[in-house]
């Protein structure tokens, strides 16, 4: 009977270990899987935030390259301008330059080429027929003989020269005179060149002063 009561209870003690080590195992098997599928979903998850913000960090040439291109070589656009701007300077003063000195550099008469002496008696001729004081005065060299007054035939200054009548000073027998000169026939002498038409006066005398051309005599 003893023995009987041993067997059963040992039985019993068997079962209840077996079913304990089933129930553990399970529990033991979960927990694994989801530890790695934790830890896996987390590496996955991190690489794929940490990759483009590293990518951004270490490589912003997409936006800051240009900018900085353009800042260091403007060239594109201010250099064009810049030159422009100095070419038209340039050319502006060699205008000027030129027009200034068409009428300077010469030593006497003499050097005076015929196309310069004709294109400046044109000069003459314009402000004459125009009956253009200030322009005439322009073309004038100071002090200038003017044969209107005997007393005071020396004029000193350019207001003193605008200052005198434009009638008397253009008159009909000098315009008619100037107009009917041949500014290519000049030829130098050492009063200069003399402009007048075919009866002799009035006339216009001009050539070299200080270097320059300009009026030197007006005869009546």
């Amino acid at each position: 009977m003893k023995k009987r009561w041993s067997f059963l209870l040992l039985s019993i003690a068997i079962f209840a270990l077996a079913g304990c080590s089933q129930k553990k195992n399970p529990d033991a098997n979960v927990e694994t899987k989801f530890s790695t599928t934790q830890e896996s979903t987390t590496v996955s998850v991190s690489t794929e935030q940490t990759t483009p913000t590293e990518t951004t960090k270490d490589n912003p040439s997409n936006q800051t390259i240009p900018a900085e291109t353009t800042k260091d070589n403007p060239t594109n656009q201010t250099e064009p301008a810049e030159t422009n701007e100095k070419n038209k300077e340039s050319i502006s003063t060699e205008s000027s330059d030129t027009v200034t000195n068409t009428w300077d550099g010469y030593e006497d008469n003499f050097a005076v080429e015929t196309e310069t002496a004709a294109a400046y008696a044109k000069l003459i001729k314009e402000a004459v027929a125009e009956k253009d004081i200030e322009k005439l005065a322009d073309l004038t060299s100071f002090p200038v003989y003017v044969g209107l007054s005997k007393e005071n035939p020396v004029i000193y200054t350019r207001e003193e020269f605008i200052a005198i009548d434009a009638n008397l000073l253009f008159s009909e027998e000098m315009i008619t005179s100037i107009a009917g000169a041949d500014e290519t026939t000049l030829k130098p002498s050492r009063a200069g060149f003399t402009l007048h038409g075919p009866n002799g006066m009035p006339s216009i005398t001009f050539g070299v002063q200080n270097g320059k051309l300009g009026i030197s005599g007006i005869n009546y």
